[in-house]
């Protein structure tokens, strides 16, 4: 199987994005190995952040959700890291939305999954006492209080999966054909 560095010569971003719990990163880390793309996290920039701020990422989150300026200087950092690739893979809820915003070509791959098995996923990786669904709308709210977007409008995305039953496999396979049929029609426009 060809590799998406060897697609074509044009810069590119992939970004996967979804609520916690979703898969977004597992796809995300495994698209980047496979394909040889740069990774760009914005959950490790938001850690970074709490680190250097000497907050537990809790807190951090609540100073978020008063204080847009932390949202916003983060985001930035995500969407600078990202463009100091010609092409990278984004982990990150929001950071392609941005990028297309500013006319970067970016394909956007949502991943989902149903609530139960969010919390099962985020159980399993010991995550105690972290509620996916407090957690996303409190992203949600400042997403849209922000940068007036909001991330239930299908039309922000290029694909959506519910990934409930898929395997890790089946998501990936899934995002990278999405993804060479999006570059295709990229090239005709």
């Amino acid at each position: 199987m060809k590799k998406l560095v060897e697609t074509d010569k044009m810069n590119f971003y992939i970004n996967i994005t979804g609520p916690p719990g979703s898969g977004k990163s597992t796809i995300a880390k495994l698209l980047s190995d496979r394909e040889a793309l740069p990774y760009v996290s914005a959950g490790a920039v938001f850690r970074e952040e709490a680190v250097t701020r000497g907050l537990e990422l809790e807190q951090l989150s609540r100073m978020a959700e008063v204080d847009y300026s932390i949202d916003m200087g983060l985001d930035k950092k995500v969407m600078d890291k990202a463009l100091s690739f010609d092409r990278a893979v984004i982990d990150a809820r929001l950071a392609g939305i941005l990028l297309k915003k500013r006319g970067i070509s970016v394909y956007i791959a949502k991943i989902d999954a149903s609530l139960p098995v969010r919390k099962k996923r985020i159980e399993q990786r010991g995550d105690q006492g972290d509620d996916p669904l407090e957690r996303g709308i409190s992203e949600e709210k400042r997403y849209l209080s922000i940068y007036k977007i909001d991330l239930s409008v299908k039309m922000n995305y290029d694909l959506i999966i519910d990934a409930s039953y898929l395997n890790i496999e089946e998501v990936y396979l899934t995002v990278r054909e999405g993804f060479y049929e999006w570059l295709k029609f990229q090239k005709n426009m």
